[in-house]
């Protein structure tokens, strides 16, 4: 049964997603094909987007260099960052978290803006965004398959 868009528990969601995306590069070819849809569906109107964006975290660049899976730039000049994961295991997502903060560390250390980081997972996951929530992390969390995207805005309050 298809619910229609709203405000649902996290919980509530989290059989609903199909296993749409074999590997973490379907996830980001997903968006990468549908950018202009995804970035509207962000609240944002598209502009430009870099594909396996790098990171040196060394004056030399090393095999092992860290790169952002899709940076969105806006019509209203904000810049996206946009990090796929396809988990086998949803504590997956947790160290996905912490590749997060790390990319904005190092965005932060080699002056380059990104105003917001997503994290798009093909599984949802209620804990990662509880502690983005609890640490008011600069992070958004969205849970996707192809046919529809869950975006965590928060807990009720009882």
């Amino acid at each position: 049964m298809e619910k229609p868009d709203g405000l649902y528990d996290f919980i509530e969601l989290q059989d609903e997603l199909s296993e749409d995306f074999k590997k973490e590069k379907d996830l980001v070819k997903f968006i990468e094909d549908n950018i202009v849809n995804f970035t509207n569906d962000l609240g944002f109107t598209y502009l430009s987007h870099a594909k396996e964006f790098p990171l040196q975290p060394f004056k030399k660049r090393h095999k092992g260099s860290k790169r952002i899976d899709l940076i969105i730039n806006t019509k209203c000049g904000l810049r996206l960052g946009i990090e796929c994961k396809r988990p086998k295991y949803k504590c997956e997502l947790v160290s996905g978290l912490g590749q997060v903060l790390s990319y904005i560390t190092m965005c932060e250390t080699q002056g380059i803006r990104v105003d917001k980081f997503y994290i798009v997972s093909s599984k949802t996951d209620l804990i990662t965004a509880l502690t983005i929530a609890r640490f008011n992390l600069p992070i958004g969390f969205i849970a996707m398959d192809k046919t529809k995207a869950i975006t965590w805005v928060g807990r009720k309050k009882n």
